[in-house]
């Protein structure tokens, strides 16, 4: 288990705090690691601190909808008061210890998923009592979370007014009636931040909770049960067959096995099947660009875990999808697509035809992938991306920068020129040749073909017809323009010169096609107008590369939509970055451990943040830690958690850790 000391970071406004979050299928549980006491009824309660509203107890989603259940468990024995030591995380379980004077207390948190059910359980072993502060309520609605409390002799059933479930607390032998609101202040909320008189802070949030009733336990010793109502069913072990991975001694070793472990938490379960959901909070669900950048880097790491037949299941039912809807939606079950999420699907089913030696997979990628060409070639759109000339277009927030802002009450695609707003076009029309969505499939297409050899196989025509077309198409990128521009709209002779990570994807992804000298070009440019460093914390010394701004759009700091794609760091893109570091000879190791670090020493610890801000703009209160890039919005996200690139260079890797 990962130790953590049980203190607040006020660094830039306490984004650096540590957090405590356990998965499973339908339900996921967080708080902070620092201890935040309570009095009610004259008895001192204690219990992990809540940063955001959306933590405590998560259930879902069920019908596509993601229910609040808890805001936080507490715990008091009498006559004791306590102070915490420290905080120890584990898979599926976390325990908050404290003491007083020599006597050592332990309160023990487990996330449990059985079929059609969710237990969360909590432990002191020693007599006390209990205090459940209740929040049930669909999670994106603001209002009180509404519920009746019925007790007996050996249980309580709380029924939320505004939830398709019921709590069922178990383990008490005496109930006492409290009926206590506490107004809390969520001093993170949403992630969204301000200017507050030259510094940046968090909007923040507060909310009522209240606790129905006080709860003896002689035993110490509460459960909460959750039956998960019929078609929401939550039966993946998102730990099976990874207990015990371990890659030697020291810190790092023990990081890179959280990391591993935690991967396996990314686990939900789709009609039927197996999907790993875009992250925490409100991300718990099954967005499918994000699973597929997320499968790409991490295929060794699942036949690690033995879960290659989920993988090749999950690609099968998604090459069904697009088959069926000509197209993949950007979240399973939506309407609007995602142009790059087809050739990123394409890419990974051939990737792991090769790894599993799966003949059938291939196939059927083939089939597809002959399809999207017939299709592409006949001036059919799929997944709203038409080719037009020799280049793919689609709109303009179809691929993974899709923010859209407000420009004087007119919706704009941030991925473009807030100057083409005066052009008089249509940003969400299929008249967009994104960079990074041609490459991919330029990728697909070629690694398609190449596998077809590899088995034996004659690729359709269509593919090369396809292929030709397009590679003719990226001359438009990466010769006419030096480095890669964001986009192009052949039918306006528009032309985005913006540099940013979308450009390091299509290097990475086309070096194979780039002579040595564009390579080196495009890497100065990289290195010189994206590249952020990073000071490790928890696992050494030292200044190393941590990830490349997602676009060179001033230095501002992140505070809403305007930035959420504009100068900030984006883990996701950060396997590409490392390839092409590699392709011009760099060092990568130093960026690795970086990014090792940052998992274990802020956020949520074992996970990856979504985004990370600039460090400027006013810190509130700065600390040793301050230069460093600040973790913002969600604290845990499937395309930030790669394992391969780690994997692939352990020795290199563990070799830094033994000398840090």
């Amino acid at each position: 288990m990962w130790r953590i000391e049980p203190s607040e970071n006020p660094d830039w406004d306490y984004a650096r705090n540590k957090q405590v979050l356990l998965k499973s299928p339908m339900a996921e549980f967080s708080a902070s690691t620092f201890t935040a006491p309570i009095e009610i009824g004259g008895r001192r309660f204690y219990g992990g601190n809540r940063d955001s509203q959306w933590q405590g107890l998560l259930i879902g989603p069920i019908n596509g909808v993601i229910y609040k259940a808890i805001d936080a468990i507490y715990f008091s024995i009498p006559g004791l008061e306590l102070r915490a030591r420290e905080v120890l995380i584990g898979p599926g379980e976390c325990e908050y210890r404290y003491h007083c004077d020599a006597l050592e207390v332990s309160h023990r948190i487990s996330l449990n998923g059985s079929i059609g059910e969710v237990a969360l359980g909590a432990s002191v072993g020693r007599p006390c009592w209990f205090a459940v502060l209740a929040d049930p309520r669909p999670a994106e609605d603001r209002g009180e979370g509404l519920y009746e409390a019925e007790p007996g002799p050996e249980r309580l059933v709380i029924k939320p007014s505004n939830a398709p479930f019921r709590m069922i607390v178990e383990g008490f032998d005496m109930a006492e009636p409290s009926g206590m609101r506490l107004q809390w202040r969520y001093k993170l909320g949403d992630g969204f931040r301000r200017m507050d008189s030259g510094a940046v802070k968090f909007v923040g949030d507060s909310r009522t909770v209240s606790i129905p009733f006080l709860l003896f336990s002689k035993g110490g010793s509460l459960r909460i049960r959750v039956p998960i109502p019929n078609g929401a069913r939550g039966d993946w072990a998102p730990r099976a067959g990874i207990e015990g991975a371990r890659f030697g001694e020291g810190p790092v070793a023990e990081a890179l096995a959280l990391r591993l472990r935690n991967l396996a938490s990314f686990s939900m379960h789709l009609d039927g099947g197996w999907f790993p959901e875009a992250g925490a909070w409100w991300f718990r669900r099954p967005w499918v660009r994000d699973a597929l950048e997320g499968l790409r880097w991490n295929l060794g790491a699942y036949q690690f875990l033995g879960w290659g037949d989920r993988v090749a299941s999950l690609l099968d039912r998604l090459l069904d999808a697009l088959r069926s809807l000509r197209g993949l939606p950007i979240v399973m079950g939506a309407k609007k697509f995602a142009s790059d999420a087809v050739p990123q699907l394409l890419n990974v089913v051939w990737r792991t035809a090769d790894a599993l030696g799966d003949r059938g997979l291939l196939l059927k990628g083939i089939e597809s992938a002959s399809l999207v060409a017939e299709e592409l070639l006949e001036g059919r759109a799929i997944s709203d991306t038409a080719l037009l000339d020799s280049i793919l277009c689609c709109p303009a927030d179809s691929s993974w920068i899709d923010s859209v802002v407000d420009i004087e009450g007119r919706p704009w695609p941030a991925r473009l020129p807030m100057a083409w707003a005066d052009e008089g076009i249509d940003p969400f029309s299929m008249e967009y040749g994104l960079v990074e969505v041609n490459a991919l499939y330029i990728e697909a297409l070629e690694g398609l073909a190449a596998a077809s050899e590899r088995f034996g196989v004659r690729a359709p025509r269509a593919i090369g017809e396809l292929l030709g077309i397009l590679g003719d198409g990226s001359d438009a990128f990466f010769k006419a323009h030096g480095t890669p521009p964001l986009a192009i709209s052949p039918p306006h002779g528009l032309v985005d010169r913006t540099f940013g990570s979308p450009a390091v994807v299509a290097a990475s992804a086309l070096r194979g096609r780039l002579s040595g000298g564009a390579i080196a070009n495009i890497w100065g440019e990289v290195s010189r107008r994206l590249l952020v460093h990073r000071r490790l914390v928890a696992l050494g010394d030292g200044r190393f590369p941590f990830g490349i701004l997602a676009r060179e759009a001033g230095p501002v700091p992140y505070l809403g939509d305007r930035e959420y794609h504009g100068p900030t760091i984006w883990p996701r893109d950060t396997p590409y970055l490392l390839e092409l570091m590699e392709a011009v000879g760099e060092d990568v190791i130093g960026l690795l451990l970086n990014n090792l670090d940052h998992m274990v020493s802020e956020g949520a610890i074992g996970y990856c943040n979504e985004l990370f801000s600039l460090p400027i703009g006013g810190n509130p209160s700065a600390g040793p830690e301050s230069s460093n890039p600040v973790p913002v919005k969600n604290p845990a996200q499937y395309w930030s958690h790669w394992c391969d690139p780690f994997l692939e260079r352990l020795p290199g890797l563990l070799g830094a850790g033994s000398r840090a």
